[in-house]
C-alpha cells in the first residue's frame, strides 16, 4: 500500500504551501526535536511574513533566552512576551473579507497560556488542518528518532519507521 510522508518543522502561522504539502500526505511528521538557534533570523518556527500597510513585514515572536544557551531542541523552546503581534495582524488584516470568520485562530494563538513554542504552533496548525478536513495521521519526530542523526539520514529513518514509500519534500 502506498503511503506518502510529509515532514516539516512546526512553523509559526505557516504559509499556504505548508498546508498543501500536509494535505497531500498520509502521515504528517512534525519535526519537533531538531536543534535550532532561536535567534536565527531565518528560524521559521518563530516568524512569518505579513503585509502591513502594503509592504512586506516580518512578524516575529520572541523566544525566551537562557543564559549561555545558543542552540537547543525546538520542542524545549518557550515563548517570551509579545504584546504587539496581535495588533499588527489586526492592522494588516482586520478589514479583510473573511477576517472575522477566522480571527479566533490568531486570537487563540496569542491569548494562549501555553508557553511551549511547538505546542502553541501545533495548536494553530491542527486547527487549520481541521478546517481543511485533513484526514491523515499526525506524528512527532521526537517519538521516533533521536537527534544524533544527520539531516538526510534522519529523514530516511523517519520515512522508513512510518512505513512510507514516498517522501513529499520541499514546498
Amino acid at each position: 500500500m502506498k503511503k506518502t510522508i510529509a515532514i516539516h518543522q512546526p512553523d509559526f502561522m505557516p504559509w499556504l504551501g505548508f498546508f498543501k504539502k500536509v494535505l497531500h500526505s498520509d502521515i504528517f511528521c512534525v519535526l519537533d526535536h531538531v536543534v535550532n538557534n532561536p535567534r536565527d533570523s531565518a528560524f521559521w518556527c518563530r516568524r512569518v511574513k505579513i503585509m502591513l500597510n502594503g509592504k512586506e513585514h516580518w512578524l516575529s515572536i520572541p523566544i525566551k533566552k537562557e543564559k549561555g544557551v545558543v542552540v537547543k531542541p525546538i520542542n524545549t523552546m518557550e515563548l517570551g512576551e509579545n504584546k504587539k503581534a496581535l495588533k499588527q495582524i489586526y492592522s494588516a488584516y482586520g478589514k479583510a473579507e473573511y477576517y472575522d470568520d477566522y480571527k479566533y485562530l490568531v486570537e487563540d494563538y496569542f491569548n494562549s497560556d501555553i508557553n511551549s513554542l511547538v505546542k502553541r504552533n501545533m495548536n494553530f496548525i491542527e486547527e487549520v488542518l481541521n478546517l481543511l478536513e485533513y484526514n491523515g495521521e499526525l506524528v512527532y519526530s521526537s517519538s521516533i528518532v533521536d537527534d544524533k542523526l544527520t539531516s538526510n539520514n534522519m529523514l530516511v529513518k523517519l520515512v522508513k519507521e512510518l512505513g512510507g514509500n514516498t517522501y513529499l519534500a520541499g514546498d
